[in-house]
């Protein structure tokens, strides 16, 4: 993408990133291009494909490392006025076709702060969630502090209640 357009929206060049459409979410990593107009996200077209397809080298990263906006776009263009869908691909190869596909991008949080939509939504701190293999996880920490039980520990449950 576009380097001022993405330090404008908090994304850094090379980062892991959430990008975002009407119909899916992918994480991604974002790599800074200024060759590219500033509201637009570029992508090669042959990222994703299998190795030896389009004459890729069948060990080439394209074909291991790499992502699929598929799953961002719509089957058919949208249309309020038209009566019969129609396709959203190129009409030669059936390739979904995401030339006009509008996304927004945003910074993905790291992994380690990631926390379950019901911890994030929950108005007051009660709900804690972590890693009870990391001494130093917050969740390990207040179990500790508040002298947590272990729930039915006979058979081999592992959650915490305190």
């Amino acid at each position: 993408m576009n380097g001022a357009q993405g330090e404008k929206l908090g994304i850094e060049d090379e980062s892991w990133d959430w990008v975002a459409s009407q119909n899916g979410k992918i994480r991604t990593q974002i790599k800074f291009m200024q060759g590219v107009e500033g509201n637009t996200v570029w992508t090669w077209s042959a990222i994703a494909k299998q190795g030896d397809a389009w004459e890729l080298d069948k060990d080439a990263n394209e074909a291991s490392v790499a992502f699929l906006m598929n799953h961002l776009i719509s089957e058919f263009l949208p249309s309020k006025t038209i009566l019969a869908d129609i396709t959203n691909s190129d009409p030669i190869t059936g390739q979904a076709a995401w030339y006009d596909l509008c996304v927004s991008i945003t910074p993905a949080v790291a992994e380690a702060e990631r926390q379950p939509a019901c911890v994030l939504t929950y108005l007051t701190s009660s709900r804690v969630f972590g890693d009870f293999d990391d001494p130093n996880s917050k969740v390990s920490v207040l179990t500790r502090e508040r002298g947590g039980k272990g729930l039915m520990p006979e058979l081999g449950y592992n959650p915490v209640n305190q």
